[in-house]
This record gives C-alpha cells, sequence and structure tokens, in this order.
C-alpha cells in the first residue's frame, strides 16, 4: 500500500495559486455585479417609461371574525347557564390612481 503525501512547499504553492485564482474571480464579479445592477436600473426605468399612464392599482382586504361564549351559573340572569355565537365580517376595497404629476396612494 502506498501512502502520498504533499510536502508543505507544494501545498504553499497551491495556495498562493488558488489565492490569485480567487482575486481574479472576485474582481471579475464585482465588475459583473456592477453591470448586472445597471442593466437592472435600466430595465426598471424603460419599463417605467413604457407602462401607459393612468395606472391603477386596485385592491380588497377583508376580516372574519368568530366569537363563541357560554356562561354558566351566572346569577344576574334569567336563565343562568347560557350560549353566544356571533360571526362578523368586514370587506375593504381600494382603487389608486397614478398619474404622471401626482400620486394618490
Amino acid at each position: 500500500m502506498f501512502a502520498l503525501a504533499q510536502t508543505t512547499e507544494e501545498m504553499q504553492a497551491m495556495k498562493e495559486e488558488k489565492s490569485k485564482e480567487l482575486t481574479a474571480l472576485e474582481t471579475q464579479l464585482a465588475e459583473l455585479t456592477g453591470k448586472v445592477n445597471g442593466l437592472k436600473t435600466e430595465v426598471a426605468t424603460l419599463t417605467d417609461k413604457l407602462t401607459p399612464y393612468p395606472r391603477w392599482t386596485v385592491g380588497a382586504l377583508g376580516t372574519v371574525g368568530l366569537n363563541f361564549a357560554g356562561f354558566n351559573d351566572w346569577l344576574s340572569k334569567d336563565q343562568p347557564s347560557t350560549t353566544a355565537s356571533t360571526i362578523g365580517f368586514t370587506i375593504n376595497s381600494y382603487a389608486n390612481l397614478q398619474q404622471q404629476k401626482y400620486f394618490l396612494a
């Protein structure tokens, strides 16, 4: 059985080589990230210019509430043991108009 090992000098040379490669790749990554961010900004600007005015944003929100209550041995009531159930609904809708010179939100 053979055992292969690397010397300290070989490992140091590999480390320096990998460090140089990493530095080069990090430089390329920073350059590409800058280009990508610039392109995203340009695309957002063009999309904003292409979207016609007036722009409407519509939507709705709603909630449902349930309440169940039970009372046992309440002396102040005519019927000392009672139960009650309640269901509540709320719906809110909105429509926002966005013009070129002003914004409603």
